[in-house]
């Protein structure tokens, strides 16, 4: 019902997400609503990211609002990546945020700064940088930190390694033997 990208599909496509016992249709139904990208959709698609019990259809749900320039779905977002219960969605969120570069999600950026992983850290310090407002402020500091470190890691490799190691920056699975992969490169590479 989805790809025929129809109003009238909406309503029915709300009651399979709210109701539907499986929750492989839920998903599809997320997914669908996500298609059409109506407003008239957002609250049921919040809805089911908030509160459906299955992670699989919340995941479809914020896929489905990734588009959707409404704050409600910021807000949605914002919650879900600082206070959200599972790990995999309150990340996914942050993820999300960060592609939008959101002034609201200051909140998530300054968390995500502690995120284990070392390119989500960067490019909240990158956000974080770029954004004027004063809890970005506050956190200038150790996302500056964060951003420096990656340059350091990038004048180390070029120093030691010399230009060859630019290729190994892009292309991680070409290092030479006794060289181990290592997180901090993986900051540089995206």
């Amino acid at each position: 019902m989805g790809a025929i990208n129809s109003k009238r599909a909406i309503e029915p496509l709300v009651e399979v997400l709210k109701n539907d016992k499986e929750f492989t249709t839920r998903s599809t139904a997320a997914r669908a609503l996500g298609a059409i990208n109506s407003k008239i959709a957002v609250e049921p698609l919040i809805n089911a990211l908030k509160n459906d019990e299955n992670e699989y259809v919340r995941c479809a749900a914020m896929d489905a609002l990734e588009n959707v320039k409404d704050p409600r779905v910021m807000n949605a977002l914002i919650v879900e990546a600082t206070k959200g219960a599972k790990s995999k969605l309150r990340e996914r969120a942050r993820r999300l945020l960060l592609k939008l570069e959101d002034p609201q999600a200051v909140d998530s950026y300054v968390a995500t700064l502690d995120a284990d992983d070392p390119q989500m850290r960067f490019k909240s310090a990158k956000i974080l940088v770029k954004l004027n407002s004063p809890k970005a402020v506050a956190a200038h500091e150790k996302a500056s930190a964060i951003i420096a470190k990656g340059l350091d890691v990038i004048v180390k490799v070029l120093s030691e390694w010399g230009e060859p190691s630019l290729e190994m920056l892009y292309n991680r699975d070409s290092q030479p033997v006794g060289v181990q992969k290592s997180t901090e490169f993986e900051v540089v590479a995206k």
